[in-house]
């Protein structure tokens, strides 16, 4: 059974989150740190008895070690642990130290059913996708590589004043990784409503110039890297699900987290990162992929 280990620094909200999953204990085994310093001594004593946490679902605004270091964190030490950040308007700012960390972003206040669905969706992935070296190998990927000139050229566009929201389009639809991110990022509750784009141009423009401005200058970690040239980086097929894949091929190669005997499919390593970030076409019930080509209620104190 799926280990699931909930994380914020408010015992109130984790009681919430208690209640709200007492029907669903059949199907998954909840667990409760107040704080990232109890969480992540979890997650050690966790592993070391050879049961490890599945997901982790934290809070970004905690004294301490917050959210965002307790996702890269994670990320180091835990890579194949799914990772999912919770967020509230004014936390913003530790959330997006999280962008390249979390694997799924879900707003506060937060729906119910929305948070049992993603969960729902985490478990459904690790069946489909059991591989435990894939799983820590591409957990540990925090950004796909851009074109140097499509990233140069949206960055220039976001320093000046003047950008329209149609010049950013552009510039991230001529680019796979770009587009992947505010794909995925558009969706997230963080910065727009909770709903996915049917496409990067629907993307940006729910996002907005100034939020696209905020990503491509971001002081600490990066939410776009580049590659070495464009010729590194594998032409675009049209196909999200291949090109995610074969940009996450790049990655891997490069990192020797897999030898090559080893290496999956391109379409199957694009299907398995879509889906841990949620983009249409890769979840139950989700149909078509976007860019290239639910349920109801809302909860308050729940998280």
């Amino acid at each position: 059974m799926n280990r699931i280990l909930f994380v914020d620094d408010e015992p109130h909200v984790l009681h919430g989150l208690r209640r709200l999953l007492h029907g669903h204990r059949d199907t998954m085994r909840t667990e409760f740190a107040v704080g990232g310093a109890e969480a992540m001594a979890m997650v050690a004593s966790a592993v070391a008895a050879n049961d490890g946490f599945s997901v982790v679902v934290t809070d970004m605004q905690m004294p301490g070690i917050d959210g965002a270091e307790l996702l890269t964190r994670l990320q180091a030490e835990h890579p194949a642990t799914i990772r999912i950040a919770l967020s509230g308007h004014s936390s913003r700012a530790t959330a997006v130290r999280a962008i390249s960390h979390a694997h799924r972003f879900l707003g506060k206040p937060c729906d119910p059913d929305e948070l049992i669905g993603t969960l729902e969706n985490a478990f459904s992935l690790l069946e489909r996708f059991p591989r435990r070296d894939l799983q820590m190998a591409v957990g540990r990927i925090d950004v796909l590589p851009s074109r140097p000139s499509s990233l140069r050229r949206l960055i220039e566009l976001s320093s000046r004043a003047e950008t329209t929201i149609d010049e950013l389009t552009v510039a991230v639809e001529g680019d796979i990784a770009l587009s992947a991110k505010v794909l995925q990022l558009a969706g997230s509750g963080f910065f727009a409503r909770a709903e996915q784009a049917p496409s990067a141009a629907a993307a940006v423009a729910r996002l907005g110039v100034n939020v696209v401005r905020t990503l491509a200058s971001i002081d600490g970690p990066p939410v776009f890297t580049e590659a070495a040239s464009d010729d590194e980086l594998p032409s675009p097929t049209g196909d999200l699900t291949l090109d995610v894949g074969l940009l996450a091929l790049t990655v891997l190669e490069r990192s020797g987290d897999l030898v090559d005997d080893d290496l999956p499919a391109p379409e199957m390593l694009g299907e398995y990162l879509l889906a841990l970030w949620g983009l249409p076409g890769t979840e139950t019930g989700t149909a078509g992929a976007p860019g290239v080509g639910g349920r109801a209620g809302t909860v308050g104190a729940h998280c």
